[in-house]
């Protein structure tokens, strides 16, 4: 197996060989390169390799592995998540095809159950792209680095063996009915997005209308079970692996360099799979991969991983050369500036012709040639010796990852399994509109504190309302738990909740709970703006103090929204009870006069600010926080709390009601007690940062719940059910479709 592509051992090389052969002052006779200081006397003893690094300053090697070694736990977060979502799908399609052997169990199961499906499916999309988000931060020192560059091959980068034999890695994927892939190629772009999207045939099981848009689209499909579930689980233990060799890595400055010079010049390459893919060549494509998220994207998270790289081992550069350092630094700079502006144009709608796309990646490359050579120098000057890194580790024998399969299972919300739970009435049934890596730990502590059986059915808020107000009285459901009050405001309207005790309603303040006492707050969140700290460096002052100031067109491109997220249409609905209709109209039209970039959802609204895309994001509070436990302080964004009041300083509660219906009323109401105990608000504050809604209960948020009083809205949460109202009128004026 080949540790590195031709092209990159060619390139590494060409640079050594320019080095070696003619010294650092004929390197300096290019143009590209920075003058060699010669001042040293030639008659001054040899420095030793020691005291040569002494002098040219420490690199925080350790800071270079501990950003490896979180961004890898969290992409195998995002495995472990899409491995059993996965599993569940296996399930159901196994189950189906016990059940009803002589039906498509594709078919039968898109018939029967749409939403429950659709939702299967863009949960695991949002697992898979959370994963393939944090190997990419790090693919440029996990590629770069020869003893970690196996992994690279086999998760991320390996062409299959019927595509290029000589490249790709000698390993077995074998399916859980037998079925044996041999070099199938590489976990992400060749197995995994492929399957979730639909870009090979055989991976398909049946394309239906995900989106529910009255069409069926490119990526529009449900995955072929068997191909799925194996490479989900084969994608995890494969993850699994690469963590524990990025934990016993000790890194060198031989690697942090190696990882610089070969992974920088990479742009012709990475340009011409965006040109095939379907960002440039639309249903024409030919890349299958990229499908999910521009291969732009994953440029902008590998010169991420490497501008990170270098800046803990610039000491060592400036020590030697000064103005080499500069340069490089330059470099970086210019480099990144100028995939992320052609990353923020394509965000915003622009669309390139092929031969755009060939330009890009020439001028791409030169950028990175030129920088690579740079740095190669750098190296050359610190008595860095790349040569002797060059053998890697690979495996005593090609692995095989074999597919377990999981006992077939009917949905949590299907007939079958339905029946079952109410014929029991020890299980409790939970209809979740908030997602189970939010709340699923803490729905776990109550199960093993009290030794009481739950079943979950997870959904968005709006959906799971729906639900439950189809079902009416036959719903099986003993709670409903919701991100928002509007959710729970709808089904408090139709009459389908039951008054909670005062037991329960007296632990939170009277404006965290339901007028009528139907449902109660466990959680609160604020809205904010998030800022990026270089673009603003004093909120107080150069920010508006309310959302109308947001409208004045020096906002025009500064601003990032996401209008189908749940909890910003929430605000828009108090903005609406709040203002009336005009107003708020007159806002949402200022707002998209400044041309506001669009975003899916908060999270990635908070990275656009902290990138730099934009200058502010309309956001919840706690996102930020989960931002900088995984980035660290240095993460370039912060939350600002609107002093002047108005639906921008919303406080909103995810919130807990019981179904009059409830088969199971007596360990629901123990549910939402547990979920206002201190050890559940607790993990509330410390796990997902949110506000703890019981007073005495300590926020890491460094502004407290009662501070914020005085400057929110003290509009009545059960004036935000109106959600359907807040989507029409989003819609009329074209910001959602």
């Amino acid at each position: 197996m080949k540790k590195l592509s031709i092209y990159l051992l060619m390139m590494l090389a060409a640079m050594l060989l320019l080095v070696a052969c003619g010294g650092a002052e004929e390197v300096a006779e290019t143009d590209t390169l920075v003058e060699a200081d010669t001042s040293a006397s030639a008659d001054a003893p040899a420095e030793s390799d020691a005291e040569m690094a002494h002098e040219a300053g420490e690199a925080d090697l350790a800071a270079v592995k501990a950003y490896a070694v979180d961004h890898a736990h969290q992409m195998k977060a995002g495995t472990e998540a899409f491995r059993a979502g996965a599993e569940t799908y296996h399930a159901l399609i196994t189950h189906v095809q016990n059940e009803h052997p002589d039906e498509n169990p594709y078919e039968h199961l898109w018939n029967d159950h749409p939403d429950e499906m659709r939702e299967l499916v863009e949960q695991m999309r949002e697992d898979w792209f959370t994963a393939s988000q944090h190997y990419e931060l790090i693919e440029g020192i996990v590629a770069g680095v020869p003893t970690l560059a196996y992994f690279d091959g086999w998760i991320d980068a390996g062409p299959p063996g019927a595509d290029d034999p000589e490249e790709a890695i000698a390993w077995q994927l074998v399916l859980a009915d037998g079925t044996v892939l041999e070099s199938p190629g590489n976990f992400f772009h060749d197995l995994t997005e492929p399957a979730l999207y639909g870009t090979i045939d055989e991976y398909v099981g049946l394309a239906v209308d995900i989106d529910g848009d009255g069409n069926v689209e490119l990526g529009e499909v449900l995955p072929e079970a068997e191909i799925l579930l194996a490479s989900a689980q084969g994608l995890d233990m494969a993850t699994a692996q690469m963590v524990e060799a990025v934990e016993a890595w000790e890194p060198t400055l031989e690697d942090a360099f190696m990882a610089l010079v070969t992974m920088i010049p990479t742009m012709n390459e990475y340009f011409e799979q965006w040109k095939l893919s379907s960002y440039i060549a639309g249903n024409d494509f030919e890349e299958a991969a990229f499908i999910a998220v521009s291969r732009l994207f994953d440029i902008n998270g590998i010169l991420t991983g490497l501008d990170v790289t270098y800046d803990k081992v610039r000491p060592v550069v400036g020590g030697v050369d000064a103005d080499l350092d500069t340069q490089i630094d330059t470099g970086f700079d210019d480099l990144v500036g100028y995939v992320g502006d052609l990353y923020a144009q394509e965000q915003e709608g622009v669309t390139f012709a092929p031969e755009e796309a060939d330009a890009f990646g020439t001028e791409a490359q030169d950028k990175a040639t030129a920088l690579a050579a740079l740095v190669a120098q750098a190296a050359a000057k610190a008595n860095i010796d790349l040569a002797a890194e060059m053998e890697g580790w690979e495996p005593d024998s090609p692995p095989v990852m074999k597919a377990v399969a999981p006992e077939p299972a009917g949905f949590a919300g299907s007939e079958e399994a339905m029946e079952e739970s109410m014929d029991d009435p020890g299980v409790l049934v939970i209809y979740s509109g908030r997602k189970d890596s939010l709340v699923q730990p803490i729905i776990d502590q109550f199960a093993e504190a009290t030794g009481i059986e739950v079943e979950v059915r997870y959904g968005k808020t709006a959906e799971m309302a729906g639900v439950l107000l189809e079902e009416g009285a036959n719903s099986p459901a003993d709670v409903f738990y919701a991100q928002d009050p509007g959710g729970l405001g709808a089904i408090q309207d139709a009459g389908m909740l039951a008054t909670l005790p005062d037991s329960i309603l007296s632990q939170v303040p009277a404006r965290f709970a339901s007028d009528s006492g139907e449902w109660v707050g466990v959680s609160g969140r604020a809205r904010v703006i998030a800022y990026n700290t270089d673009a603003i460096t004093d909120p107080a002052t150069e920010l508006p103090q309310d959302m109308w100031g947001f409208t004045e067109p020096e906002w025009n491109g500064r601003i990032g929204w996401p209008p189908t997220n749940g909890s910003f249409q929430a605000m828009v609905t108090a903005m609406r009870a709040v203002w009336g209709e005009e107003k708020t109209t007159e806002w949402l039209l200022g707002i998209q006069a400044n041309n506001p970039i669009v975003y899916p959802k908060n999270t990635p609204t908070v990275a656009a600010v902290a990138a730099g895309e934009v200058d502010v994001g309309f956001v919840n509070h706690y996102y930020l926080y989960r931002f900088i436990s995984e980035e660290g302080e240095g993460f370039q964004a912060r939350n600002y709390f609107l002093p002047g009041g108005g639906p921008g300083s919303l406080i909103m509660v995810s919130g807990a009601g019981i179904l009059n219906t409830a088969p199971n009323a007596e360990n629901a109401q123990k549910f939402i007690e547990f979920l206002l105990t201190p050890e559940a608000q607790a993990y509330f504050s410390g796990e997902t940062f949110e506000y703890p809604v019981v007073e005495g209960v300590e926020t890491i948020v460094e502004t407290p719940l009662s501070e914020l009083d005085a400057q929110a809205i003290g509009i009545p949460l059960a004036d935000l059910a109106d959600l359907a109202g807040t989507q029409d009128l989003l819609i009329e004026l074209g910001i959602i479709e």
